[in-house]
């Protein structure tokens, strides 16, 4: 796998694990729309629904902050039976492969 592919690869992952996050703390679907502003030296960042109400809100100094304390809401809005539901899910893991000497 070259750096270029590795990186892009990695840059989608973690898009789509965003997206995975907003979608189970939204609990309906449904189109989103974002909004975002500074104030006073904080970065504002807003999900709202497709009538325009705020499903999550939260605020930080950098990108960084604004991406965790995002995760973070969408994990707070995630009920116990959506977590039951979840646990029930098979995750996909890897296949191990072993490699032979003489191979």
């Amino acid at each position: 796998m070259n750096q270029e592919f590795a990186e892009t690869f990695l840059a989608s992952v973690l898009e789509n694990i965003g997206g995975y996050l907003l979608e189970l703390g939204m609990k309906e679907g449904g189109a989103i729309q974002f909004e975002s502003s500074c104030s006073g030296g904080l970065l504002n960042f807003s999900v709202k629904d497709e009538k325009g109400a705020v499903i999550v809100q939260v605020a930080g100094e950098d990108a960084d902050e604004v991406g965790a304390q995002l995760a973070l809401a969408c994990l707070h809005k995630i009920s116990i039976d959506q977590l039951r539901a979840l646990h029930k899910q098979p995750i996909r893991k890897p296949l191990v492969l072993c490699k032979k000497k003489g191979f």
